[in-house]
């Protein structure tokens, strides 16, 4: 739903960009409703899959920041690439989002949940076989996977931001 959003403005896109608002503040309206929404629901999602499988709290809050983190990215990343690439002539939301840039959208939201599993599940995985089975396990592991989550979010978060903040203030509508 985040992908289409800017493109359903359709064609009275031209309307709002010829008003006194201005157009950044469109985008991060629709970035902020979208953050929102998403976020919202992914951690009323976590927070009862947590109850469900009996989490510590330590886990508990490594799973609200890590989707707090992964909510900002997606949003960033689909907001950023819906204006990149919009279609204004277009109704359907699906068709929007199935057209190419919405596959680029998709797969590099795929790329990108790919990437944080990773980088969130080998310092778990060394972390419970230390619990369980005394393996050996060093604090550097945690400190290596905080780093690549910090420098993955803030390049899924910020270049597709600013590439969509510089199309929507040049390109001609």
């Amino acid at each position: 739903f985040v992908y289409p959003s800017i493109s359903m403005e359709g064609k009275s896109f031209w309307a709002i960009i010829s008003s006194p608002l201005r157009v950044s503040a469109l985008f991060w309206e629709k970035f902020t409703i979208a953050f929102l929404v998403f976020f919202v629901i992914a951690e009323v999602l976590a927070v009862i899959s947590n109850g469900i499988l009996a989490q510590s709290g330590q886990m508990m809050v490594l799973t609200a920041v890590g989707i707090l983190l992964m909510s900002v990215s997606l949003v960033s990343l689909n907001v950023g690439l819906g204006i990149l690439f919009p279609n204004f002539e277009e109704l359907n939301p699906m068709r929007i989002a199935s057209s190419g840039g919405g596959m680029i959208a998709a797969l590099l939201s795929l790329a990108y949940v790919g990437l944080m599993v990773v980088i969130v599940a080998l310092p778990t995985y060394r972390y419970t076989s230390n619990l369980a089975f005394g393996e050996a396990y060093s604090d550097w592991e945690i400190f290596l996977a905080v780093a690549s989550m910090i420098v993955l979010n803030l390049v899924a978060t910020v270049v597709p931001l600013k590439l969509g903040l510089k199309n929507i203030g040049r390109r001609e509508f």
